[in-house]
């Protein structure tokens, strides 16, 4: 219509969708998503990792969103939207759009966890545990003392660090005996234990604090103030036996 000044035009257009009305035609959407997605405090079964591939028939939003989570769309660390981000959520959201006008859709998870994809300052080696502790071997100071008999002083010593269970003896944590030598001191840095061997006068790793290791250093002790020892009885200092 024409506009008498002053007045206010209107314009209504009908911007209206409608699915081609064809007979058996239902929409198939091939969508990537994040692995593992919470949907009321369970995962959506369309994201687990054992279900990508497997193609499932959604008839209402309800049930897409139960079993693929909601679209996720990407925001920046100022909260900013990424529009056009390659990580958005498009195929489930077309699914979402589509069930919103018809009452089926054939779906299928391809198996891409957009999660892994996402930016890090960080080397990424592959999925761990949740609380994993990351330990940079290379800037840590590790707190290792040995006590000097001689002027009665503690001396920090360096640790060898063992990184990986390829340097430790077949089924345990204990290092190989071609790593280190004698009196050294060893860190087993690649689980939650960090357990301390020491190389002893026979080329063996021993932790630190266990009965083998007490055994292993000459000194003398007691758990009680008071010791009785019947004369005549010998004990070896480094080979060499001394009777009482």
């Amino acid at each position: 219509m024409a506009l008498v000044s002053p007045g206010l035009e209107i314009s209504v257009v009908d911007e209206s969708q409608y699915l081609p009305t064809a007979v058996g035609t239902i929409p198939f959407v091939l969508l990537a998503t994040a692995e593992n997605k919470i949907v009321n405090g369970v995962i959506a079964s369309g994201t687990a990792k054992v279900n990508a591939g497997k193609i499932y028939g959604i008839s209402s939003q309800r049930e897409l969103a139960t079993t693929f989570g909601y679209p996720n769309f990407r925001q920046s660390s100022a909260g900013t939207p990424l529009h056009g981000g390659e990580l958005n959520e498009y195929g489930l959201m077309a699914a979402y759009s589509a069930l919103g006008l018809g009452n089926r859709v054939w779906v299928i998870r391809a198996d891409v966890n957009l999660n892994d994809l996402v930016g890090t300052s960080i080397r990424p080696i592959g999925e761990v545990p949740n609380n994993t502790v990351w330990l940079d071997t290379s800037t840590t100071s590790f707190g290792l003392f040995e006590y000097n008999r001689s002027d009665n002083t503690f001396k920090k010593v360096t640790p060898i660090l063992i990184t990986t269970n390829s340097s430790c003896v077949t089924g345990t944590t204990q290092p190989k005996p071609s790593i280190g030598v004698i009196g050294a001191y060893a860190v087993i840095v690649f689980n939650n234990n960090n357990t301390v061997y020491y190389k002893n006068e026979d080329n063996t790793w021993l932790a630190v604090g266990s009965t083998a290791w007490a055994d292993a250093i000459p000194v003398v002790s007691s758990s009680s103030s008071v010791v009785n020892i019947p004369a005549g009885s010998a004990f070896l200092i480094n080979g060499t036996k001394l009777t009482l």
